[in-house]
């Protein structure tokens, strides 16, 4: 793994799983954006860079990746053998024939872990798992037309800022923890019942702040809903943290798995004297 990855991943600063409180010292009335900090700062440079169009990428750099992500398809497993609640959004939507959602063996073993990590009858729903270029691609065409039809009153740039932060069109993805490489999920929380927990919206909400991981966290005089909304958020966020999974700050479902690869990184360092 490259020194890029641990840019994108970026500091502990802005990642609740690293941070020693949940709580920020003054509340406020807009959600988490961490202008200051280099987290976010680098993801968006990152996924609005021109080496994401093929610009600063040489043929080689290409190939590399797309080779992985040959590799990964050979190794995905169903999360569904694994005890999971699922639905396939992708499938939903027509984008595939294929109702199951796969993940990375290793991410799915921690996905695992974190459900162990709940309060007993809770499980975890998925949405989406790995998420080959062809489903990107519908993925993200769909979500700009979404963001389109919200918000009429948006120039084209401002919609396709918003489509990089929710959906990107990015052929070539240079992070092992995302869903091109089986590394991420899209997930909520279900009860006994199966039926999902209120996160105050829904998952793949697009259109409004409310997805932000932290939203209903810093609202001031919360409603009871919205209270709701931040415990069941917060229960997540420790199942998750304690499987050493990384959030996306834009999106309270989205979560990367990183570990295997950087364990795999430092034995090599360890076996080749680096």
């Amino acid at each position: 793994m490259g020194a890029l990855e641990y840019h994108a991943r970026g500091g502990h600063s802005a990642d609740p799983c690293h941070s020693r409180s949940h709580a920020p010292a003054r509340r406020r009335t807009t959600p988490l954006r961490f202008p200051g900090h280099r987290w976010q700062a680098s993801v968006l440079a990152v996924r609005k860079a021109d080496f994401y169009q093929l610009k600063m990428w040489n043929k080689a750099d290409t190939e590399y990746w797309i080779q992985k992500e040959r590799e990964i398809a050979e190794i995905v497993v169903n999360l569904e053998d694994y005890g999971f609640a699922v639905h396939s959004r992708s499938y939903a939507l027509g984008w595939t024939d294929d109702p199951k959602l796969y993940g990375r063996i290793d991410a799915v073993k921690a996905l695992l872990r974190a459900r162990e990590a709940l309060p007993d009858g809770l499980n975890i729903k998925v949405f989406d798992g790995w998420r080959p270029w062809e489903l990107q691609e519908q993925a993200a065409k769909r979500a700009k037309e979404r963001i389109a039809a919200a918000h009429p009153e948006w120039t084209d740039e401002q919609v396709d800022e918003h489509q990089w932060r929710m959906a990107p069109p990015a052929r070539i993805v240079p992070r092992f923890g995302s869903h091109r490489y089986g590394g991420a999920f899209d997930i909520t929380l279900v009860d006994a019942e199966g039926e999902e927990v209120d996160m105050g919206v829904g998952v793949g909400y697009n259109t409004g702040p409310e997805a932000a991981l932290f939203y209903y966290q810093f609202l001031e005089n919360p409603n009871e809903r919205e209270l709701t909304a931040r415990e069941n958020r917060k229960i997540m966020i420790n199942a998750m943290c304690s499987a050493e999974f990384s959030p996306y700050l834009e999106e309270f479902w989205h979560w990367n798995y990183l570990r295997d690869f950087e364990k795999a990184a430092k034995q090599w360092m360890m076996n080749h004297g680096s």
